[in-house]
């Protein structure tokens, strides 16, 4: 109470809104409001502008796409209708139960005839490579019997197929192949949400309820075994961020992931999603993305995945590593069966086709196949070439479409060849080789042009990366044999050559020592010491692949002719020593290979092509190659040693290889 004047006046008493919210707290709090708003503006500013940037264009623009070589059908060719069938699955062509896209291509079977249509992605320069065609088989299925030309309206002897899609790449190594969200399996989509994220078409961006639930259980058990991340938060964490795990990374997540589901539909975070996660490793290459992870596991389209392997892939998100169907197979297993009951759970499975997809096997592919089968060595070999080829231009830095050289049937092939043979040989020679010890390269290339149609440049590309076909230098041995016997039959040319050698010159075959240089001295010996201390023609030398014979055939033509025809035929020049006739100068099988081109071709040689075209993502071809020829060897000589190496597999030191068909 105060005294005014006379008067006694009592002040009023403040309202408790106005004695909480004094001038100075609603200063403060004006401060705080205005500083969040500029804190939110800015972060809102700065993820928006960081999103638009990822999402500019083709949000993976920068993968470049290899293919293998065109397949080529022929009338009367044995080719399964079943097994052609199964390549049109492989390289994601839809048949008629599935809804047409123009991007992708179309099969349809009616009685023993096959109706293909390609995709729209085989057009080169404006015109369409590959042709609509009806292939006739026979009542048994098992042979072509005539090829129809839609495009040209009549049957043809020989058409070409689309290639398939070896791998998508970048220069990150990962390997990519995009799909769309049209073309993952219900039971894909339905398994991924059901274990990775269940209301994630209904949340937006966060999901507080499932946030909430994950730590209550955490804090049950008394560690983390719940992550509380949507799949729009994984993938902005994979894609826009790091994995780094600071406070400001998660809430720099759950921002973008709010702002992200403005920007796109569920159905393209999704697909984004499953385009970007990662899924394995293949050697030094990261498998990324539903698409190849579909073709690493299971050689499969993604559009062709079962229940099972739909379960199974979405159950190694968590850790491809962890649950490695080839490292711990239990355990991807269970991880699988998991999936399937977390389907159920989710009410998008019955228990009954759960239990029934859990009897099914993994069904991957053997680890050993996985790796070597896709030609990841020759993946290697034909990046530096392309890297030569476009200069400045990176694979990074555009859609490129890549066309090899590569015959995956061969491949296949070739991959089985290097494992069962040295399996083989580990086996025969059990006490002097450990299993898994050998190492082997195989290189096999068209010798009419050059192209290389399978390489494996080990035996296993996930434990060692070292390309055996093209780096390591060895020994040729007795495959170097030909070339001395050509450098000897060449001498029929030479003008100023007084005594010629030819298949019937007669030569020594028993132990001898070799004299050479100051006074050096070389004893060779024949395989298992056999000599028949007879004298044998030179046909009979190289058949039988006597050492002895071979030495005094390079002693007689002239040990400098003998290194000077291997560099004619694109060898490193060996040192002109009685020893350059058993193969002691190292080459690479890439080496030896090309130089034997020069064979069957009259004595033309080839350079060596892994690349046929090139085109940019709008399908103009930036480059193309073209067989390098050189003529090395006459023609009549070439034609001889050919059929003496006839004699060789006939009836010589290879008759083995005959005797297998």
């Amino acid at each position: 109470m105060k005294n005014i004047g006379n008067q006694k006046v009592t002040p009023k008493r403040k309202s408790l809104w106005r004695r909480i919210f004094t001038p100075r707290l609603v200063f403060l709090l004006g401060l705080i409001v205005l500083a969040t708003t500029v804190v939110f503006s800015y972060y809102y500013v700065l993820f928006t502008e960081m999103i638009d940037a990822k999402l500019q264009g083709d949000i993976f623009v920068r993968t470049t796409g290899i293919y293998t070589a065109p397949v080529t059908l022929k009338q009367g060719q044995k080719f399964k209708r079943t097994d052609l069938i199964g390549y049109f699955q492989r390289i994601g062509y839809l048949g008629d139960d599935k809804q047409r896209d123009r991007n992708r291509g179309h099969y349809s079977v009616k009685g023993n005839t096959l109706e293909i249509e390609p995709s729209n992605t085989g057009i080169i320069d404006g015109s369409p490579i590959f042709s609509k065609i009806n292939i006739k088989y026979s009542d048994d299925g098992q042979k072509i019997s005539s090829i129809y030309d839609v495009t040209q309206k009549k049957i043809v002897p020989t058409s070409l197929i689309e290639p398939e899609l070896l791998t998508s790449i970048n220069q990150e190594r990962e390997k990519r192949k995009i799909v769309d969200y049209k073309d993952l399996p219900k039971n894909l989509v339905d398994a991924i949400i059901s274990i990775e994220d269940r209301r994630f078409f209904d949340h937006p961006g966060i999901d507080f309820r499932g946030l909430f639930r994950a730590i209550w259980r955490n804090v049950e058990e008394g560690n983390v075994h719940q992550g509380g991340s949507t799949v729009t938060q994984q993938l902005v964490k994979n894609f826009f961020l790091t994995s780094e795990r600071t406070l400001k990374r998660k809430l720099s997540e759950a921002f973008i992931s709010v702002l992200l589901e403005t920007r796109l539909s569920k159905e393209q975070i999704f697909q984004m999603y499953c385009n970007e996660i990662y899924m394995g490793q293949d050697g030094s290459y990261s498998i990324n993305g539903m698409g190849e992870a579909a073709k690493f596991y299971f050689n499969k389209d993604i559009s062709t995945i079962t229940l099972a392997e739909s379960a199974f892939l979405a159950g190694i998100i968590r850790g491809p590593g962890y649950y490695s169907p080839f490292s711990q197979k239990a355990r991807a297993k269970d991880r699988r069966d998991q999936v399937l009951e977390a389907m159920v759970v989710a009410g998008k499975l019955s228990q009954e086709e759960a239990d029934a997809a859990k009897k099914v096997e993994l069904g991957v592919r053997p680890k050993s196949a996985s790796s070597n089968a896709e030609a990841p060595y020759f993946l290697d070999y034909l990046q530096l070439q392309v890297n030569d080829i476009l200069g400045s231009k990176k694979l990074s830095q555009d859609s490129f479409r890549i066309y090899s050289t590569i015959d995956m049937e061969l491949q296949r092939a070739a991959d089985k060849a290097v494992r069962d043979g040295l399996a083989q040989i580990e086996k025969d020679y059990g006490k002097r080789y450990k299993p898994g010890s050998l190492q082997a390269a195989l290189i096999a290339i068209n010798a009419k042009n050059g192209e290389i149609v399978a390489m494996v440049g080990g035996r296993d590309y996930s434990a060692s990366q070292l390309n055996r076909a093209t780096e390591a230098r060895r020994q040729p041995g007795s495959v170097f044999k030909p070339i001395v016997y050509t450098a000897a039959l060449n001498t029929a040319f030479e003008e100023e050559r007084d005594k010629i050698i030819t298949p019937a010159t007669k030569f020594l075959d028993a132990k001898e020592t070799f004299v050479y240089g100051d006074n050096q001295t070389y004893e060779p010996d024949n395989f298992g010491m056999a000599y028949s201390n007879e004298m044998v023609d030179l046909r009979q030398g190289l058949t039988k692949s006597l050492n002895v014979v071979t030495v005094r055939v390079a002693e007689q033509t002239g040990y400098w002719r003998v290194a000077k025809m291997a560099e004619e035929m694109g060898l490193p020049k060996p040192q002109p020593f009685p020893s350059i006739a058993l193969g002691v100068s190292e080459a690479t099988p890439l080496e030896i290979a090309s130089a034997y081109t020069a064979f069957p071709n009259l004595g033309v040689r080839y350079d060596t092509i892994s690349v046929s075209r090139i085109t940019d993502s709008n399908g103009k071809t930036i480059f193309q190659n073209s067989p390098k020829s050189k003529q090395v060897i006459r023609a009549e000589v070439s034609y001889i040693i050919t059929n003496i190496l006839q004699d060789v597999i006939n009836r010589g030191t290879a008759a083995r290889a005959r005797s297998l068909g």
